[in-house]
């Protein structure tokens, strides 16, 4: 309660900080009633609650005077929610990710200019690289065909214009090595 915790001297705080992230906590607090200027002034960290469940929190501070020394003004945001709605998407990614990257064929998505926002294994192979190497690129600054490049973001940008599918029967793309591929 808000009573137990005004009565609460500095080291009692601790009890409720997850071991994990005791040092870094305590370390900040420390650095803002000494008055030390290299500070985090906004940091996650877990909090155990009285029945033992382990929230998340994120605190702000600012170390402002307070009678005849300095203290810390805090206000700290409960964000478990959050932290378990990253946590599913993160997961939900990796799934996505690892479905991509098992499929064989060619699968990727390109902006306006070009530029890959999202590529699986097999297509970032062709071109000798990782996806995430791959990501933020051109076509144009991987592919070895200049025509093939022109004809695929003339295609890309038909589609993006139109908003319609455009059928594509057969397309050819050239890997790192010079081999052919029928896409």
């Amino acid at each position: 309660s808000m009573d137990e915790i005004r009565d609460w001297n500095a080291n009692e705080f601790s009890k409720v900080i997850h071991p994990d992230d005791l040092l870094f906590v305590m370390e900040q607090a420390q650095k803002k009633q000494t008055g030390k200027k290299d500070i985090t002034i906004s940091y996650s960290w877990r909090l155990i609650t009285r029945s033992g469940e382990i929230k998340w929190v994120e605190t702000y501070s600012k170390t402002v005077s307070y009678g005849n020394g300095p203290a810390d003004l805090v206000t700290m945001i409960d964000i478990t929610q959050r932290k378990k709605a990253e946590e599913k998407l993160q997961e939900s990614r990796s799934y996505l990710r690892q479905v991509l990257d098992l499929v064989p064929h060619h699968i990727h998505a390109k902006n306006y200019e070009g530029r890959f926002i999202m590529a699986n294994r097999a297509v970032a192979e062709s071109y000798n690289m990782t996806p995430e190497e791959l990501v933020g690129l051109c076509h144009e600054d991987v592919a070895m065909n200049e025509a093939e490049v022109r004809q695929m973001l003339s295609d890309d940008r038909e589609v993006m214009d139109s908003g319609h599918p455009k059928y594509i029967p057969e397309e050819i793309c050239i890997d790192f090595k010079g081999r052919v591929h029928w896409l």
